[in-house]
């Protein structure tokens, strides 16, 4: 028990800089997905020969695409990475 109350003492709070509710359904859809972002960034940049990436899933990741006020926030914060929250990330 004191092993985990220091482990969540220690535990870095999370940045993100997407809106709240938009941030939760990115979340949503990928734990739907069950890849990793490296597996979904090669499906994207290899047109997914595989089909790991359904058709409708890649429709619904087009809607959380950044935003330009996303892209110059997260920009700011590229260093944190690790500290991001999931779908920042």
């Amino acid at each position: 028990a004191i092993d985990d109350l220091l482990s969540s003492r220690h535990k870095v709070k999370e940045l993100s800089v997407i809106d709240g509710r938009r941030a939760q359904n990115c979340n949503i859809l990928l734990s739907r997905l069950k890849l990793s972002n490296d597996e979904i960034k090669r499906a994207i940049l290899t047109m997914d020969e595989q089909e790991d990436l359904p058709k409708d899933m890649l429709e619904q990741l087009l809607k959380f695409v950044p935003e330009k006020s996303d892209i110059d926030l997260l920009e700011e914060h590229k260093h944190e990475l690790d500290r991001m929250a999931k779908a920042d990330r």
